[in-house]
């Protein structure tokens, strides 16, 4: 059994990265998150990952106030320091960023694991949905949907959807990011209820 720290965004792709290392017979030690500054979501961000960290039984680890380039490498040498030398990342096809990533682990003699590059987009969408995932969409890119997509709960209906546009079943060009609120990984059902936070998600100004 190794233990590992998970790049965490409180999404569907960490959280299935996380399902996946942790199957191998790994154990995750903590969530490590970068909490970007919009002022009318932070605090909504903040309280939603924190309870998804006591649900999962996992300590999190929050970072602000800087960029994303300098959350990677304080996050990375904070594993390291830690005697954490495993971090699991949930990207997918983005080469640039699991090549940059890597380089910053390497160079910490840190090992960077990226459960789900091996899959499909079919296959990705398929497990969300298969292994009881509740998703719903947090973002949106605004070139790609519409307001009214907020809070749409990811499900067959939607992957229909996604295929009628053209947009990617995953996200992977960040036309949509989202909001893992139950799972086969978490304690209890419905870490904040689900009409609740559609509710905040939808009038985030």
């Amino acid at each position: 059994m190794s233990d590992y720290a998970v790049f965490w965004s409180g999404g569907k792709d960490g959280c299935l990265a996380n399902n996946v290392y942790s199957k191998l017979g790994n154990r995750c030690k903590k969530l490590i998150v970068f909490v970007e500054k919009y002022e009318s979501e932070e605090f909504i961000s903040k309280r939603f990952l924190n309870e998804q960290s006591k649900n999962l039984g996992v300590p999190i680890e929050i970072y602000e106030d800087i960029t994303y380039g300098e959350f990677v490498l304080q996050a990375v040498e904070a594993c390291r320091k830690d005697g954490i030398f495993q971090v699991v990342f949930g990207d997918t096809k983005r080469i640039p960023q699991m090549i940059y990533k890597t380089a910053i682990c390497l160079r910490n003699k840190v090992t960077p694991v990226f459960p789900l590059s091996t899959y499909t987009e079919e296959q990705l969408a398929r497990m969300y949905i298969d292994m009881g995932y509740k998703i719903i969409v947090s973002s949106y890119k605004k070139s790609s949907f519409g307001r009214d997509v907020l809070g749409i709960e990811y499900t067959e209906e939607f992957l229909h959807y996604l295929r009628r546009t053209g947009n990617s079943l995953i996200g992977e060009n960040g036309e949509f990011h989202t909001i893992v609120v139950n799972g086969p990984d978490f304690f209890q059902k419905y870490p904040i209820s689900l009409n609740v936070y559609r509710i905040l998600v939808y009038f985030r100004i």
